[in-house]
């Protein structure tokens, strides 16, 4: 899969160098050149294998709840903190001139969360705007304060 066999939803994505994809679209895309990565998933899961090649790869995982998910809490699912967003972090900043790749297990919560503050951090508002509100993505809370409060954007 490559970039122009994406849905036309993706295309605002593309144009400011972010994409978010789940780890089936992940595991079979072609990156364009410069591209970097970051992957997602729960603790204690492996990764699928990649068939594209990329420049860096930045792994985290931790699990896709709040705080609010007193359910999730009470069953043992730990809500992310800054130790678990570090490395993120850190890759973000240093990778900010690349095509930025997020995955996580379905390219909804985690992966979209990291990509509404990444764009907020490079000042594109619009992005971090269309992102929750094109109707695909629910940008996990968590992730998103977390991240802000990191790049100083609270």
């Amino acid at each position: 899969m490559n970039l122009q066999d994406l849905d036309p939803v993706y295309k605002p994505l593309i144009e400011a160098r972010i994409l978010i994809l789940s780890q089936d679209q992940a595991s079979v895309f072609k990156p364009p050149e410069n591209s970097v990565l970051i992957r997602i998933s729960d603790p204690y899961k492996f990764f699928k294998t990649l068939s594209g090649s990329w420049q860096h790869v930045c792994k985290a995982k931790f699990y896709d709840v709040t705080s609010l998910h007193l359910s999730a809490i009470m069953a043992g699912y730990v809500v992310p903190t800054e130790k678990d967003l570090r490395p993120i972090f850190e890759f973000l900043t240093l990778h900010k001139d690349k095509f930025v790749v997020v995955h996580c297990a379905a390219g909804i919560s985690r992966s979209a969360a990291v990509a509404k503050v990444y764009a907020e951090y490079i000042g594109r508002q619009d992005i971090s705007e269309y992102i929750s509100s094109c109707g695909i993505f629910d940008p996990n809370s968590e992730v998103v304060y977390l991240l802000r409060e990191m790049w100083g954007l609270l």
